[in-house]
C-alpha cells in the first residue's frame, strides 16, 4: 500500500503501486485554444484568434507522461486522472472508466499596459488501439460534434482578427456493405446547412478512410475503445485583400446498440466550454465575446435525479452546482437543470463518454452562448476531493489514512515527488481512521503519501 496527496490549492490521494488502474500507452490529444485580449472595460474584446493542434502523448505504466513540451508524473485522485509536470503545475482531468479518453479545459491570464491577455484550452484525448482493427468492428453510426472559428489575415497589412464562430453536427454512417453517407443535421453556420454526400471506405494501418470519387479523407485518431475519434481540421480561403482560416475541433463518437437507465447510472464529470457570442451583427456575423469553462462531478441517481458539483470554473456565474432530473432517450442522455432547461448528451458504443452542442440565449443582450460540454463516466479511484477549501497554504496539514490492525503507517513528504522524507513518527494501526499533523509543512506546495513501514526495533 502505498498512497499519495499533493498538498497545495488540490489534496489528492493515490494508490501509487499494485495499482489497477493503468492508462499506459500511445494517446492523441486534439487542442482548440481561443486567446483573447481585452481592454480595462472586461466587457470588450478588441482582438481575439484561435489555434488547433494534434498532439502525441506517451503514458508509461511507470508512472511518467511525456507531450511535446515536457515531462512529468501522473497518478489517479478521488476518479480523476492528474498530471503533475517539472515545475509542479497539476492538471485535474477526467478519464473515462475504460481509460481510453479524456477531457478537460483551462486557462491562463497574462496582463501589460495594453490589458488583459486570456488563453483558454479545451482539450480531448484518445489512447490509440494497439493493434488493428476490422470494418466490423467500427461500422455503425457515428455523430460528428464539431466547432469552427474562421480567422483573417489582411494581404495588404499586418491586421488579423476574429470574424465568425458556429457549430455543427453530423451524422456519418459506415454500413457494413462497405458504402457511407455523412449528413449536416444542424449547424449555426450563418451560409446553412451542407449538403449530404456518400462514398466508400474501408479500413487500414489502424484508421478509417473515407472515399468520394478520387478524394478521401483518413480518420486516424481512433479510441483504443474504437467509438471515439478527434479530428482538427484548416481549411484557407483566399481573395485579393485577405485570407480567412477556418480551424476546427471534431470529436465522433460510435452510437451504442442500445442506452438504459442502468448504463448511466454513478459519477460522471462534466467538461464544458463555452463561446460568447455577439450577435447584434445579423445572421452573417456571429463575432466572439468572451470564452468560459467550467469542469465538475455530475452524480446520476437511481430515482431520476441527480446532482452537479463544480470543482473547476473560470466564471462562477455560469457554471452553478446544484440538483437536475435526467432520462434516457433513445441512446441519449436527457438532463433537465433547475430552470427546466434540456441538454441531451449523445452517448458513445463504450456508455462511459458523451457529447453535446448546445446553445443558450444570453439575457439582456444579442448574444448567444455555445456550449461545448463532454461528459467522462469516471473509474473507481477514491480519495480525497478535487478541491478543499479547508485547507489552507502555509498551515500545517492534518492528513488521515484508515489503518488496519497489526500494520505500522509513516507519513512522507516531498516537494517533487521523487525526494521523500519521513513527517512524524510511525502510526500502529488499530482499524480506525488515524491523523497526522506536518507542523514544518511548506508554504506554498508539497506533496504527502502514506507507507507501510516495519517499526525500528529497540
Amino acid at each position: 500500500m502505498n498512497q499519495l496527496i499533493t498538498y497545495s490549492t488540490c489534496i489528492f490521494l493515490i494508490v501509487s503501486s499494485g495499482h489497477a488502474l493503468d492508462p499506459s500507452g500511445s494517446w492523441k490529444s486534439g487542442d482548440f485554444e481561443q486567446s483573447f485580449l481585452t481592454t480595462t472595460d472586461p466587457f470588450s474584446v478588441n482582438w481575439s484568434s484561435s489555434d488547433i493542434a494534434i498532439e502525441d502523448i506517451t503514458i508509461g505504466s511507470n508512472r511518467e507522461i511525456t507531450d511535446s513540451d515536457s515531462t512529468g508524473l501522473w497518478f489517479f485522485s478521488d476518479n480523476l486522472f492528474n498530471a503533475v509536470d517539472a515545475s509542479n503545475d497539476t492538471a485535474c482531468v477526467p478519464i473515462t472508466e475504460n481509460l481510453d479518453v479524456f477531457s478537460f479545459v483551462s486557462n491562463e491570464f497574462f496582463s501589460d499596459e495594453s490589458g488583459l491577455f486570456e488563453e483558454v484550452d479545451f482539450e480531448i484525448g484518445v489512447r490509440l488501439p494497439e493493434t488493428d482493427f476490422t470494418a466490423a468492428d467500427v461500422a455503425g453510426t457515428w455523430h460528428l460534434f464539431r466547432q469552427t472559428d474562421v480567422t483573417f489575415e489582411s494581404n495588404e497589412s499586418d491586421d488579423s482578427g476574429y470574424a465568425v464562430i458556429f457549430h455543427a453536427r453530423d451524422e456519418l454512417v459506415l454500413n457494413s456493405n462497405g458504402t457511407f453517407t455523412l449528413t449536416e443535421i444542424e449547424t449555426t453556420d450563418p451560409s446553412g446547412v451542407d449538403s449530404p454526400f456518400s462514398g466508400t471506405w474501408n479500413t487500414a494501418n489502424r484508421q478509417i478512410n473515407l472515399m468520394v470519387g478520387n478524394d478521401s479523407l483518413n480518420i486516424a485518431n481512433i479510441s483504443s475503445g474504437l467509438d471515439t475519434f478527434i479530428n482538427h481540421r484548416l481549411e484557407t480561403f483566399n481573395n485579393a485583400t485577405f485570407t480567412n482560416f477556418d480551424r476546427s475541433i471534431e470529436v465522433a463518437i460510435k452510437e451504442p446498440s442500445t442506452l438504459s437507465s442502468t448504463d448511466v447510472l454513478g459519477l460522471w464529470a462534466l467538461t464544458e466550454f463555452t463561446t460568447d457570442v455577439d450577435t447584434s451583427g445579423g445572421a452573417t456575423n456571429f463575432l466572439f465575446s468572451d470564452a468560459y469553462y467550467g469542469m465538475g462531478y455530475v452524480t446520476f441517481k437511481a430515482d431520476g435525479t441527480g446532482t452537479l458539483e463544480i470543482f473547476e470554473t473560470s466564471n462562477a456565474s455560469e457554471f452553478i452546482s446544484g440538483s437536475f432530473l435526467w432520462v434516457v432517450v433513445g441512446n441519449k442522455i436527457r438532463i433537465i437543470d433547475s430552470e427546466l432547461d434540456s441538454i441531451e448528451f449523445f452517448v458513445s458504443a463504450e456508455k462511459d463518454f458523451g457529447v453535446s452542442l448546445y446553445i443558450q440565449n444570453e439575457s439582456g443582450g444579442d448574444n448567444e452562448l455555445y456550449n461545448f460540454a463532454t461528459l467522462c463516466k469516471l473509474p473507481d479511484a477514491p480519495g480525497f476531493s478535487a478541491s478543499q477549501s479547508n485547507i489552507i497554504l502555509g498551515a500545517s496539514p492534518d492528513i488521515s489514512v484508515e489503518t488496519e490492525s497489526g500494520l505500522f503507517y509513516q507519513l512522507q513528504r516531498s516537494v517533487n515527488l521523487e525526494a521523500w522524507s519521513d513527517v512524524g513518527e510511525p502510526i500502529a494501526g488499530d482499524g480506525t481512521v488515524q491523523n497526522a499533523q506536518d507542523l514544518s509543512a511548506p508554504n506554498d506546495r508539497a506533496f504527502y503519501r502514506w507507507t507501510i513501514v516495519v517499526p525500528a526495533q529497540d
